[in-house]
């Protein structure tokens, strides 16, 4: 509706209300109890369990057709396993899965050896 319109009906004295108030809700009793539930019940969980490393989203990267994404993601996997120890293993780990694929040329087969030498040397 065009703010014309709406002060139109505002300053003929019709009845429009330009916000919800008053009685009316905008949900139910039943489903503000549910989402307060929810919420408290999330709240709770784990760390463990709602966290997924960032190098697993960085993963998927690594099969793209075009050579500077899979690059970036080479790169990114290695800042990652170069500045946290824990973390190193299981990006080797996908790394070989990696190369074992014959997906890959031999170009970026190589590219991951050398990133995986160099992370295992730390």
């Amino acid at each position: 509706m065009k703010l014309s319109t709406k002060l139109g009906m505002w300053f003929a004295g019709k009845q429009f209300k330009w916000f919800r108030s008053g009685n009316e809700r905008l949900i139910s009793i039943n489903v503000a109890k549910k989402i307060q539930q929810s919420a408290y019940e999330h709240s709770l969980a784990h760390h463990e369990e709602a966290y997924s490393p960032t190098y697993l989203q960085i993963v998927p990267d690594l099969d793209d057709k075009n050579d500077q994404v899979f690059q970036s993601a080479m790169f990114y996997l290695g800042k990652i396993a170069e500045n946290h120890q824990e973390y190193r293993d299981p990006i080797i780990m996908l790394m070989n899965n990696r190369i074992s694929s014959t997906r890959l040329s031999d170009n970026r087969k190589q590219l991951l050896k050398n990133k995986i030498e160099f992370l295992q040397n730390l």
